[in-house]
């Protein structure tokens, strides 16, 4: 994963500073590969038994927080057999693919880019979404790591599988950004510290008389 670009608002006054802060963005790139189980996200290890065909490798994944502003875009092509190949827009149709450990089924076309949120507040098993090529939407509540991989089986039924034959990857461009500041929050703010100043000025001024 190579980060591409980081912006973060200066760290003031811990009251002033929550309230003046304009947000941050993020962005960076990542490899997604042909072999990247999204149905094996949040797992530490391959299961095992494995998966008939194969289970793959483990998804890629970002940090988010709630309430930032995904943007996705996505390049590139994978193969998921020897001579069938697949963009990030996947195959069209659609499959039917049970849910494993983290994951929920997935109903959607196959071989393309997807992803899934999981996090302390996420109520698993989490729905798959559909990525492709393009994608924009806002982190939900709760969650705190996107991951990113694809969806592969035989048949397009049944369980997930079938990740072993599979080569190339997708490059990804994402980025994250935090919700715009509240409207005279800042000013609010800032009156309320010069009045905490102005009381602990005054308090100071009586303690010496």
């Amino acid at each position: 994963m190579k980060t591409v670009g980081f912006l973060a608002c200066a760290v003031g006054a811990s009251v002033l500073s929550s309230f003046l802060c304009l947000g941050s963005a993020r962005a960076t790139t990542i490899d997604v590969s042909a072999q990247s189980d999204i149905f094996l996200a949040g797992q530490s290890s391959l299961p095992s038994p494995d998966f008939v065909g194969g289970a793959g490798q483990l998804p890629s994944f970002v940090s988010v927080a709630a309430g930032e502003t995904l943007t996705i875009t996505a390049t590139g092509t994978i193969n998921y057999a020897p001579t069938l190949t697949s963009g990030p827009d996947g195959l069209g149709g659609s499959s039917n693919i049970s849910g494993y450990g983290n994951v929920g089924p997935y109903t959607g076309s196959e071989e393309g880019l997807v992803g899934v949120y999981l996090g302390p507040g996420v109520t698993t098993p989490s729905n798959i979404f559909f990525i492709g090529s393009s994608y924009s939407g806002v982190v939900p509540t709760g969650a705190s790591t996107l991951y990113l991989g694809i969806v592969d089986s035989f048949g397009s039924s049944g369980p997930a599988g079938y990740y072993d034959d599979n080569f190339g990857s997708f490059s990804v461009d994402l980025s994250l950004s935090a919700p715009a500041p509240v409207p005279g929050a800042g000013l609010y703010a800032l009156t309320f510290l010069i009045l905490a100043v102005g009381a602990s000025v005054k308090a100071r001024s009586f303690g010496r008389s």
